[in-house]
């Protein structure tokens, strides 16, 4: 059964709009817009800059919010496992012949493609499926845990996340405790705190919503200005601040993800098919658009065409283009997903393997 089926679909349209918004944030970095001499160009592609970190905060936050309670089957991993599998091959079949075969297939390719937790894979599903694969015994903690130590666990993890994103900010980007998967871990605690202690969130008036908002208007605008300034001017206190802000561990980011979260648990939409089936390939499209084989081809490549160079003669132009780009990206990506679901997927899932393998490595002995 599909997990996402009978879900409203206020919390499945944030995953499709914050989808998109890092499908732009991708487009803007990884394709250089944000250091084009257009300044118009630079100015209007930098909007979405901020929005790239903040996004993987939401994702990690509503993901922890449904696993809190969900029973913990080995079939979810395994889900994921072979979604994450099927894209590391895809993508690195198309990488090679896009490039013309041009010397890219090595034996670590080919094991890092093979194995997507040993890192060769994009670091999100890395730390996504160590976070699954460490589940059931975060749960076990879970169920031992009253209030008092599971707040004193956050703000342990919290603390040791604060001193080495300064730390990693100052010295090296790389330094402290860098671990995804660490991340993962303090956000689905910090999520199950709020969800079981705090039902008061899920609960607020019209007022309270809009000063959320304004909180979130405030916190994209200085993460908006220190990105501008800070692609302007070499100085070094803008540089660390971009460097403290361009980081998912941010505090301003956490605050963000969360916020964001919480308006949309307060916004009532009923449930829509249409919603949750794009809903269900949002992490399709990260794998396809931001895969470390294609990242460079689709962006450096494909979308600099002459087509994509004249994108700068005017500025109606290049908003349009821009955006036709974004959703149609998106909107390919769904539908390559939406083909593997009905296709591949359900190959896989009705599989005599995949069902054994479900049962062997499930603690109940069930595949379901």
């Amino acid at each position: 059964m599909n997990i996402t089926t009978k879900r409203k679909s206020n919390i499945e349209l944030l995953r499709v709009l914050c989808m998109i918004c890092l499908v732009a944030h991708h487009f803007t970095i990884h394709g250089n817009l944000y250091l084009n001499e257009n300044i118009f160009v630079q100015r209007f592609s930098l909007i979405f800059a901020p929005l790239g970190k903040m996004c993987y905060v939401v994702f990690m936050v509503i993901s922890s919010y449904f696993l809190s309670n969900a029973n913990v089957k080995s079939k979810r991993f395994w889900k994921v496992w072979m979604e994450v599998l099927f894209y590391n091959i895809l993508m690195m079949l198309a990488t090679l012949v896009g490039s013309g075969w041009n010397g890219l297939l090595s034996i670590k390719m080919i094991v890092g493609s093979i194995f997507p937790m040993l890192g060769a894979s994009h670091g999100y599903a890395v730390a996504y499926l160590w976070f699954l694969a460490f589940l059931p015994f975060i749960k076990i903690l879970q169920e031992k845990m009253n209030e008092h130590f599971l707040g004193n666990l956050i703000f342990l993890l919290f603390s040791l996340e604060i001193v080495s994103w300064i730390i990693g900010s100052f010295i090296d980007y790389n330094a402290g405790i860098k671990s995804e998967l660490f991340f993962f871990v303090l956000i689905y605690y910090s999520t199950l705190y709020l969800k079981k202690y705090d039902e008061k969130l899920l609960h607020v008036s019209r007022k309270t919503l809009f000063s959320w908002g304004g909180v979130c208007v405030c916190i994209y605008l200085i993460e908006y200005l220190i990105w501008y300034i800070g692609v302007q001017n070499s100085n070094h206190i803008f540089q660390i601040l971009l460097t403290f802000i361009n980081n998912q561990r941010s505090p301003l980011n956490i605050l963000f993800g969360y916020t964001v979260f919480y308006i949309f648990m307060n916004i009532h939409i009923n449930y829509s098919k249409v919603i949750n089936r794009m809903a269900s390939t949002t992490f399709a499209i990260l794998l396809i658009h931001d895969s470390n084989y294609f990242r460079n081809l689709i962006w450096n490549y494909i979308l600099r065409s002459p087509i994509g160079q004249h994108l700068w003669r005017s500025k109606i132009e290049f908003i349009f283009t821009y955006f036709i780009i974004v959703i149609g990206l998106s909107g390919f990506c769904c539908l390559i997903d939406l083909i593997r679901q009905n296709t591949v997927d359900k190959l896989v899932m009705n599989s005599h393997v995949f069902t054994t393998l479900c049962e062997k490595t499930n603690m109940n002995g069930n595949a379901e």
